[in-house]
């Protein structure tokens, strides 16, 4: 069989058991520095512990050293129905009056009715899905309509578009279904605009010919709806399947627009030939993005073909039937009437104060900013977890255990147990706070009989209610504030490049390195030990074989008297 190995068939005797205690011998000096590099490997954890426990300590201390740990504010409303309210770390403190006369809104208007909502209307062309931004007609985005599509597939498609529009299906009853489309934003700014994008009047007919959200006469504009591109051809731009071209009139002269391939620098062009109108393309930043529009002076008059213009923004129709007019929220507050904001969340009347408006009040509500000390003692409290968090682990890396004989990794290490003192020493200084307090154990923060602190929640309550600001400037003083001292002191230990732990751990690879790369040496020395070890134990099982072969051929010559005697 490959790679048995039987020893000793000729002398009797075992050499492999005897190679390997040989070898087990030979391997002692690599036993004794496994457990030097075990015991350096065990003061590697035990300082990577430490170090864990001291970053710990240190976010502690700096998230103390915060507006948002130190200041943080509680806000109550005396009617959360009606406005509800969150504060933070800039807020004012103080209470404010406040009275909601009008809710923000977004717009929504209603289609005409249809007596389904899953049949196919027959009707087919493309209509512009877009709003108001600010008081800015964006191009939105085409819907391509099909003879096939229902009240149901047309909602899809407009809630597919990311126009900043949705919509939805209002069943009154069983034959009256109608198409509601809204705004997604709130604001009298930011109204619908829906355009007929074809040659039929999909918007403006009513059913079942069309959908019925527009209707009157269209209002024109001197500007065009704002594009993404002034490059790109417009229907590109709206994803028209088939863009509309034709020859619209401008103050009385014709002009050729074809939407598959003109731009707006194009159509630009195209405008500025007309005698007396001006056409330039201008830019403006709408939600973090570059857009551009036409704007125009000197048209007097527009006909439309094919709704060109109105595809491109110049014209806009009326609605049909407006369900909830686009508003702003308008409030009084502290006083000062006709407060206006978009939405319905206002984080900009009060300083670091949000509300959240949800009713239009019948009575004036009270809202109150205060100090959150309940916060501040919790962020107190984590430190001083975080503190114990360290001392303990000092003790248990530098103590020594006469019971059980046992040691910490870093007993005798001066170093160590030299840092364990000046982290007592830190929270034991006094500090100039210019107020009531300059001592951890003024407020409540004293050592326990362990040698742990601990907190007297009712002493620290005190402190807080008495001189907040003394308080503060103990733990957050520029200069000498615990927090900042314990933050600089822990910098010194755990810098990336020149911290004292930092060394200490580089030197302890360094010693383990050292013992892997000696052991490994040691090893390659057993190896060869061993295998010469191995070659004259065979040699002399061969040489015994030899030996005993030739004793037994002599002893056979001597019994057949080969010899002659």
């Amino acid at each position: 069989m490959a790679g048995m190995q039987v020893s000793g068939l000729i002398t009797g005797v075992d050499i492999y058991s005897i190679i390997d205690q040989l070898v087990y011998i030979e391997r002692e000096p690599i036993r004794q520095l496994d457990r030097q590099k075990e015991t350096y490997s065990n003061r590697l954890t035990a300082l990577q512990t430490l170090n864990s426990r001291l970053s710990a300590l240190q976010s502690a201390a700096t998230s103390l050293d915060t507006n948002a740990s130190f200041r943080a504010t509680t806000a109550t409303s005396s009617n959360e129905t009606a406005i509800s309210i969150s504060s933070d770390e800039t807020a004012g403190l103080g209470t404010h009056s406040i009275d909601v006369t009008n809710l923000a809104k977004s717009h929504q208007i209603r289609s005409g009715t249809f007596t389904s909502k899953d049949t196919a209307l027959g009707m087919s062309g493309s209509v512009i899905i877009s709003k108001f931004e600010n008081g800015d007609m964006l191009a939105g985005k085409a819907i391509n309509i099909a003879a096939t599509d229902t009240l149901e597939s047309i909602a899809d498609r407009i809630n597919n578009t990311s126009a900043g529009v949705s919509a939805s299906i209002l069943s009154v009853s069983d034959t009256d279904h109608r198409l509601i489309v809204t705004s997604q934003d709130t604001g009298a700014s930011y109204g619908l605009a829906l355009r007929d994008a074809s040659g039929g009047d999909i918007l403006s007919a009513a059913p079942p010919a069309g959908l019925g959200l527009t209707a009157g006469a269209e209002v024109r504009s001197d500007n065009s709806a704002y594009f993404t591109s002034d490059a790109t051809a417009l229907g590109s731009l709206f994803g028209l399947t088939t863009p509309a071209a034709g020859t619209v009139q401008v103050n009385g002269t014709n002009v050729d627009i074809d939407l598959a391939v003109d731009d707006l620098n194009a159509i630009q062009t195209k405008l500025s030939a007309v005698a007396g109108v001006t056409a330039n393309v201008v830019s403006k930043t709408i939600n973090g993005q570059t857009q551009y529009r036409l704007e125009t002076t000197g048209i007097a008059t527009l006909t439309d073909s094919g709704n060109i213009l109105e595809t491109i923004g110049f014209l806009k129709a009326g609605v049909a039937d407006e369900a909830i007019a686009a508003e702003d929220a308008i409030m009084t507050v502290d006083g000062q009437p006709n407060i206006q904001r978009s939405t319905n969340t206002v984080a900009d009347v009060l300083q670091g104060v949000t509300l959240n408006l949800l009713q239009e009040t019948a009575s004036t509500v009270t809202v109150s900013v205060n100090r959150d000390l309940e916060t501040v003692k919790t962020n107190v409290k984590d430190f001083v977890t975080k503190y114990n968090d360290v001392l303990s682990y000092f003790s248990t890396i530098t103590d020594y255990e006469k019971g059980n004989l046992s040691k910490g990794q870093f007993f005798g290490d001066a170093s160590i147990q030299g840092l364990q003192g000046k982290f007592r020493e830190e929270v034991l200084t006094s500090v100039d706070t210019g107020g009531t307090y300059s001592l951890l154990s003024s407020v409540g923060i004293t050592f326990d009989d362990d040698g742990n602190l601990e907190v007297d929640d009712a002493k620290l309550s005190a402190a807080l209610a008495n001189d907040f600001q003394s308080v503060e400037e103990l733990f957050r003083g520029e200069t000498d504030g615990l927090s900042s001292r314990l933050d600089s002191r822990i910098d010194s230990l755990l810098d990336s490049v020149d911290g004292t732990m930092t060394i200490k751990a580089k030197s302890l690879n360094t010693t383990i390195s050292n013992y892997d790369d000696e052991m490994a040496r040691l090893e390659d020395s057993v190896a060869q030990r061993q295998e010469a070890l191995t070659r004259r134990f065979l040699a002399m099982e061969k040489a015994v074989t030899n030996m005993r072969g030739q004793m037994n051929s002599l002893l056979a010559v001597l019994g057949s008297g080969g010899f002659g005697f």
